[in-house]
């Protein structure tokens, strides 16, 4: 799949597939970091000011919010440290060998594949969980009731905000962790379209 010697219009040099990584790299990186932000401040959120959740939501989706944040921190690491692979490949005292490097990129689209297959579960877990309480209240009820000053809950009131919010920071997880899966493929066509002009270059960078 990976033929260095093979030699096409549409190949790429070692200084562009370098320059790839470091591009495709901060932006990644800058992009997750924007998208992060809310469900960390959640994350935050809720260990300060929510120590005792309410008994109504699922343990397994609590488990893999926290696994789904652990995942986006370690992928921030990871488009960082794409961004260091791209100076180690313009240095030929080291530059890793290609297998390493596709490695690294299979591990980086892995680990947001199961970022995003766990956020995917935790909203269906919170949309699930809101939908059984909206059919629980009685026929005819109001979520919320308008008064002169401000609105005010019901008695029957089961959704707040923080619920909302939560949601929305799953759907940043789901879209951080889209980003991440988008910049390991495309670095992994980078390398796939690598030829070396020499058996010497091509040497450096497969051995």
């Amino acid at each position: 799949m990976f033929d260095f010697g093979h030699s096409n219009s549409s190949s790429l040099t070692i200084r562009q597939v370098a320059d790839a990584f470091r591009w495709v790299g901060w932006s990644a990186l800058a992009a997750q970091i924007l998208l992060g932000a809310m469900p960390i401040f959640i994350l935050v959120f809720a260990l300060l000011f929510h120590r005792n959740p309410p008994q109504t939501y699922f343990n397994l989706a609590v488990t893999l919010a926290y696994a789904c944040l652990a995942i986006l921190l370690f992928s921030l690491y990871w488009c960082y440290r794409y961004t260091r692979l791209a100076l180690q490949l313009v240095n030929p005292q080291q530059r890793p060998p290609k297998a390493t490097v596709i490695q690294q990129l299979w591990a980086g689209l892995v680990v947001n594949l199961v970022g995003v297959g766990c956020a995917v579960i935790v909203g269906i877990s919170q949309t699930g969980n809101l939908l059984l309480r909206l059919l629980s209240l009685p026929p005819g009820s109001r979520v919320l009731t308008q008064n002169p000053e401000s609105m005010v809950l019901s008695p029957y009131s089961l959704v707040n905000p923080m619920n909302m919010i939560a949601i929305q920071a799953d759907f940043f997880c789901i879209a951080a962790g889209t980003v991440g899966i988008i910049a390991a493929l495309w670095l992994l066509n980078r390398v796939d379209r690598h030829t070396s002009p020499s058996s010497l270059a091509m040497k450096e960078f497969d051995e």
